[in-house]
């Protein structure tokens, strides 16, 4: 079904249109059908197609390493970065879903490129340069093909790259990037949809939010320390400023939310020492229902959700932390079944009813 056939009928049903005003909506979108979005068998061949491609490269790559003469080494490594660009620029005037596939091959071989070059002339191995070498090149594709898939990469290295060297910058705050990077998800939930670029970032966000929360967690919780000025001023004013300002400058209207998660990336740092004290579980409980409160705020379900499996997650991780050991072997069992089925059933129901509210609102678009 259509993006478009959902809301038509609404429409409709809420006597907005008529049948006859429904049909010519349905006819104009149907005769432009063939320009909008490829059928997923098409995207998923392509997908598969760049993959096996880039893998048999780098195969065929690897096999003849051995014998082949630096210079030949570096030729081979020059043509099998541009190669792909090269077929891209081929593929742009007949195939442009190949076009964009190739180009992102492209990006992604050179990260290969990268790392045998440096092998090529015996460079030290500093992988953090590489990954900031990879990740300008990933943002000056964007910049030229703004490509989406080349976005994705640029964010992906570029937080990579930040995560590789912040131990080297602040060695006695290691964990701090990883509130950052949560901050950073949020700005990006918070975009309005009205661009690829914002749907790719506000879809990187939502996917990134949960697993930077968890790390920003478990994360060196053993070797945290009270708070010290001196020692974690820096770090923490580097890591939350970065994303506050950025935010702030995006989308000003969201400050209150922004301030709001930053405090939020704090407590649950700090309350990650607190292992095995029921005040840890407590904040990311509070922290889960704000967010699913967020997201009936801007009618935005995937919030909803994202906030709903946050808080079964503490649950269970409280459960398991701090109730499990206390009861027998099959007591437990028997309890974490209940908690499951009528937990379960609960939160689900909650769920349901709070997307059912916000259909049909305005979206936060």
């Amino acid at each position: 079904m259509s993006d478009w056939e959902k809301p038509l009928r609404r429409w409709v049903g809420a006597s907005l249109l008529t049948q006859a005003d429904s049909e010519r909506i349905r006819d104009w979108e149907e005769s432009r059908a063939p320009e909008g979005k490829l059928a997923w068998p098409v995207v998923a061949a392509i997908a598969f197609g760049v993959v096996l491609l880039g893998a048999g490269v780098l195969l065929f790559v690897s096999a003849h390493w051995d014998r082949l003469s630096p210079s030949a080494r570096m030729a081979l490594v020059c043509a099998m970065v541009g190669g792909f660009h090269a077929g891209a620029a081929y593929a742009s005037t007949k195939f442009p879903a190949l076009e964009i596939g190739l180009h992102t091959l492209g990006t992604l071989s050179l990260g290969a490129g990268i790392a045998l070059g440096g092998q090529i002339f015996h460079l030290a191995s500093d992988w953090g340069a590489g990954m900031l070498l990879w990740a300008m090149g990933s943002w000056l594709a964007w910049a030229i093909l703004r490509h989406w898939p080349q976005l994705a990469l640029a964010i992906f290295l570029t937080a990579g790259w930040v995560m590789t060297q912040w131990g080297a910058w602040f060695p006695e705050a290691r964990y701090v990037v990883y509130a950052g990077l949560s901050l950073l998800a949020v700005v990006f939930m918070s975009l309005r949809s009205d661009s690829l670029e914002r749907r790719v970032l506000h879809a990187i966000g939502t996917a990134g939010l949960l697993p930077m929360a968890a790390v920003l967690i478990i994360g060196d919780s053993d070797r945290r320390t009270a708070w010290n000025l001196k020692a974690d001023l820096l770090p923490w004013a580097f890591a939350l400023g970065t994303p506050l300002a950025l935010g702030i400058a995006i989308r000003r209207s969201k400050t209150t939310v922004y301030l709001a998660a930053t405090v939020i990336a704090v407590l649950l740092s700090y309350a990650a020492s607190w292992r095995g004290n029921p005040w840890l579980y407590l904040v990311c409980g509070v922290a889960a229902v704000l967010l699913a409160a967020w997201g009936v705020q801007d009618a935005r379900p995937e919030r909803i959700n994202l906030g709903f499996a946050a808080f079964a997650l503490s649950v269970i991780a409280f459960f398991f932390s701090s109730v499990m050991d206390r009861l027998g072997r099959s007591a437990s069992l028997i309890v974490l079944g209940i908690l499951f089925l009528g937990g379960g059933w609960w939160l689900e129901r909650w769920r349901r009813r709070l997307i059912e509210q916000v259909r049909g609102a305005a979206v936060d678009r």
